[in-house]
Order: C-alpha cells, then structure tokens, then sequence
C-alpha cells in the first residue's frame, strides 16, 4: 500500500501541469494602494505597505489594465475599495475588476 502511495504521489508531481490556475473567484478588498518591491502596485493594510492578516488575496497584482482602471479612482498611497474577481495559484492577480472606490 505504501509503494502504491508513493507512486501515486510521484506521478501526480511528475505530469501535473506546472501553469495550473484554479478558476477565477469574487473578491471585494479594501486598503492602501502602495508600491510592493515584490509584486508592483497592489493593495495593503496600511500606508506601511504590511500585508494583510491570513489568506485574503487583496495583495494580489494588478495587471495592465486592472491597474489604469484602479489608478483613475484611487491614488498611490491612498485608501481604496476594490471588488472584481482573482485568479492564481501560489501567486494571485487580478483579472478582472468590477467596481473601484477611494471612500
């Protein structure tokens, strides 16, 4: 049983496709837009740039488009309320945003 175990687990290492992403998920986020060293512009807790308690996934990246459509709303360094949805796995992005709000 432990052979069979262990060649299940090293199969499924071995052919799982390394660029798989789950499915895109609804999220509604609200903090700081700061410049990250790590990921760009994304969303923070505070000014400080501190990351967000446990898994929220409102640190997520902004892609080109996201990003032009957030920044006509809010401004670097300032408060700002997203909703849209976020795709990933291990990293997350933003594919898609739905409303922006800077109150």
């Amino acid at each position: 049983m432990k052979k069979l175990c262990l060649l299940c687990t090293l199969l499924f290492i071995n052919f799982y496709p390394a660029n798989v992403q789950a499915s895109p998920f609804p999220q509604k986020c609200s903090g700081y837009l700061v410049n990250s060293t790590d990921f760009g512009i994304t969303l923070a807790k505070n000014v400080k740039g501190e990351s967000f308690d446990g898994v929220s996934w409102c640190d997520a990246s902004f892609g080109n488009a996201q990003l032009k459509t957030v920044l006509s709303t809010c401004s670097l360094g300032g408060f700002c309320r997203i909703e849209g949805l976020v795709q990933g796995h291990g990293v997350f992005n933003w594919v898609r945003i739905d409303k922006v709000s800077n109150k």
